[in-house]
């Protein structure tokens, strides 16, 4: 039994190293492709986020990819990043996030979505804090406006949602319901792309990450830049 343990100990290690490699990797992807989201949606001109909108957040979580998919029984995942202002005004690093949901009804085959959340109010981040919220049951989503003279595309009780949500298909603006998808803090790839662990109210509100990778410092320097 001793030269049996002795055998897959090695195999054991190996494994779980390849693993946190797969999640670095993975991690890694997630801003970088992130980075690109912001990018797209941004440049598109009078169908892009207001950025009046960016630069009162108190969040911004960007997907790249939510996959939706089902028949009669629908579901969606997806993994992205959050980040918040932080008290000094400043942006914090990036910390990972993790969403899910169900649905019934007619549905039929899948698609990517990509997808940007605008956290709108100080419930919305407090959310996250809390490690997770359902959008639509603890927090009110609303389809955000678009272009220059948003204000006028808002009703009165979107005006006051606690979420924006903006999505893109196939390099086109799409429409996508996000009540009842669940957001919470992915601890795993925070941790592999940090090297340490982190939980969420350390790097959203106290700003503890230093040194951070050179993808999530370009993707700070691309949202101040659309914010200023």
């Amino acid at each position: 039994m001793k030269k049996i343990c002795i055998f897959l100990l090695p195999l054991l290690i190996f494994a779980v190293s390849v693993c946190r490699a797969d999640n670095k990797g993975d991690a890694m992807n997630t801003v970088s492709a992130a980075h690109t989201v912001l990018n797209d949606m941004m440049r598109a001109s009078d169908n892009s986020i207001p950025r009046g909108l960016l630069k009162s957040a108190h969040a911004i979580i960007i997907v790249p990819s939510m996959y939706k998919a089902g028949f009669i029984l629908g579901g969606s995942y997806g993994r992205g990043v959050i980040i918040s202002r932080l008290p000094d005004g400043k942006l914090s690093a990036p910390a990972f996030v993790t969403l899910g949901g169900a649905s019934l009804g007619l549905q039929l085959g899948g698609q990517s979505i990509k997808l940007v959340l605008v956290v709108n109010t100080v419930k919305g981040l407090q959310g996250i804090l809390n490690n997770s919220f359902t959008m639509g049951s603890n927090l009110s989503a609303a389809a955000g406006p678009y272009g220059r003279h948003s204000e006028v595309s808002l009703s009165a009780a979107d005006a006051n949602a606690d979420i924006y949500s903006y999505s893109r298909s196939s390099g086109l603006s799409a429409s996508v319901a996000v009540d009842g998808t669940h957001l919470s803090f992915d601890e795993e790839l925070t941790q592999a792309y940090y090297g340490k662990t982190y939980n969420a109210h350390q790097i959203l509100v106290e700003g503890k990450v230093e040194n951070m990778p050179a993808g999530a410092v370009q993707l700070l320097q691309a949202i101040e830049k659309y914010v200023k």
